[in-house]
């Protein structure tokens, strides 16, 4: 199955969605999805880390701490550890797998995914600058229908917070209404005369406006 076609169909609650090297920042929102519907304390081992237990030999040591020795907490962290890791295996194709196929931590693997995809936190400031621009510039065609303007506004908003920096609500619903070409003009008086534009959510003010098209 194509990234194209798993994106058509859908995802499903018992299998994580599949990243394909093309569709990293939609795989990261739904995986975190995943992982957190699975167990809270899985996604919370990518936000921490886990580390094999340790002990002490007899000249004091450090090693790895045989399995059948760990603490009920030790096994306790480990499962929440393996959960999630198990979920990142079976979300990647073989080559973003081959990045990751060593990790022993899914915070580990998680980063990995993140900086490979992503880039340094230099580079992440580079298409995050890149993001702000097309948004600046964004713009509804003359021949564009609302719900196709509005996936391409949603593109830009879930790239960015892929990257980690939320649009605001009230920021997208201002750049929408600023960004209607002449036809909406009167709707868009109406809509500014009779709502509170910052308290407005972006799907209220989608609905209407598609409303109106029709």
């Amino acid at each position: 199955m194509s990234g194209m076609d798993f994106l058509k169909e859908g995802g499903s609650v018992v299998r994580p969605p599949l990243l394909d090297g093309s569709n990293y920042s939609y795989w990261k929102a739904r995986m975190k999805a995943f992982i957190k519907a699975q167990d809270e304390k899985a996604w919370r081992a990518i936000l921490i880390g886990w580390k094999h237990p340790e002990t002490k030999d007899a000249e004091g040591k450090e090693i790895p701490k045989p399995e059948e020795s760990w603490s009920t907490d030790e096994d306790r962290l480990a499962n929440y550890n393996s959960r999630a890791l198990n979920a990142i295996f079976n979300g990647v194709d073989v080559h973003q797998f081959k990045m990751i196929s060593t990790c022993e931590s899914a915070k580990e693997a998680w980063e990995i995914l993140e900086v490979g995809h992503e880039g340094t936190t230099a580079v992440r400031q580079s298409k995050l600058n890149m993001l702000t621009t097309r948004f600046e510039n964004l713009r509804m065609h003359e021949i564009e229908t609302i719900s196709e303007f509005n996936s391409r506004l949603c593109d830009i908003a879930n790239e960015s917070f892929a990257l980690g920096e939320k649009i605001p609500e009230a920021k997208l619903v201002s750049k929408t209404l600023r960004s209607l070409p002449q036809r909406f003009a009167y709707k868009v008086t109406a809509i500014e005369e009779a709502k509170n534009i910052e308290t407005m959510r972006l799907d209220e003010l989608m609905g209407s406006l598609r409303t109106f098209e029709m």
